[in-house]
């Protein structure tokens, strides 16, 4: 069971294993992992991936469609956005995100790791004023 229902941008989703199978698309995969936690995936990509061999990820759902996203993103000039929309309970994959993303969307970064980029952020802030 998650911590914070769906319609929190805190959400994650579940914290499991999860497995990805041969000659699967990447795409088809997350669609179904974010239908089993239930929300929607919108893969806005050119390309979809098919899995060459089996392999498992652990960790939240919000993680795993970064993850992916950084890794794809060399095909798109190294720039991919993934974000969670509360509202609509629907993740997003894309190369154009729209005002309506940045405004009402957060980033598929886990917690953890908003926190570590918040941290840096704030050092590198009092380092440049020192």
């Amino acid at each position: 069971m998650t911590k914070y229902p769906h319609s929190s941008p805190v959400w994650e989703g579940e914290n499991k294993k999860r497995s990805f199978k041969e000659n699967e698309t990447i795409k088809t995969v997350l669609e179904r992992f974010a239908q089993e936690e239930g929300v929607a995936v919108i893969w806005d990509l050119k390309y979809d991936y098919i899995i060459k061999q089996h392999f498992t990820e652990s960790g939240n759902l919000k993680s795993l469609v970064d993850t992916i996203s950084k890794v794809v993103a060399g095909d798109y000039g190294g720039h991919v956005d993934s974000v969670y929309c509360p509202k609509e309970r629907t993740i997003v994959l894309t190369t154009n995100k729209t005002e309506y993303m940045s405004s009402s969307c957060v980033l598929t970064l886990s917690s953890a790791q908003l926190r570590r980029d918040q941290e840096m952020e704030k050092s590198i802030g009092k380092s440049a004023v020192n």
